[in-house]
């Protein structure tokens, strides 16, 4: 009876043993895809890198705005253009460590795709269309400037009214 209960327990951790084998034997492929799509309507977009995944794998973005991929993972990733044993232009990062992140602006309208090439199940896509947006420090002062100018314009002729009426 009691070899019967080690036999099992023996038995019951090789299968574990295995499976966990298996699972450590894919790791490596990364987790795929997310399948969340985020519109960015602003010139900073984001996409994260968690376990083995891109949030979100489809970014629509527009020209110019500046893509930042942060590996919030705990292990190092890369993003290239392209998929695997295909390999295109514009991007290509070094490794990307726990912590650090990689920054591209697309410059023209287009469907961009990308992986991981340590994890090449590991993809995404970058979707570019739409119009230019403009740096929101330029406009901001331009409108601020344009609205105070009449506003202290106005000020200044009741002001010089006052003392001619006086």
């Amino acid at each position: 009876m009691r070899n019967s209960i080690l036999l099992a327990l023996a038995g019951t951790s090789l299968i574990v043993l295995a499976m966990l084998s298996i699972q450590l034997a894919y790791a490596g492929e990364g987790g795929g895809k997310s399948y969340v799509t985020q519109e960015c309507h602003t010139v900073l977009c984001q996409v994260e890198m968690v376990n083995s995944t891109f949030m979100p794998d489809t970014l629509k973005a527009r020209p110019l705005a500046d893509i930042v991929w942060i590996n919030k993972d705990n292990i190092r990733h890369m993003v290239t253009s392209g998929s695997y044993g295909s390999i295109e232009a514009p991007l290509a990062s070094t490794f990307i460590d726990p912590g650090e992140s990689y920054k591209f602006s697309f410059q023209k309208p287009g469907k961009y795709q990308y992986f991981c090439q340590i994890h090449p199940l590991m993809r995404g896509v970058i979707i570019v269309d739409g119009a230019i947006i403009p740096e929101f420090p330029s406009i901001a002062l331009l409108i601020v400037a344009g609205a105070f100018v009449p506003i202290i314009a106005m000020t200044r002729l009741r002001k010089n009214a006052f003392k001619v009426g006086n």
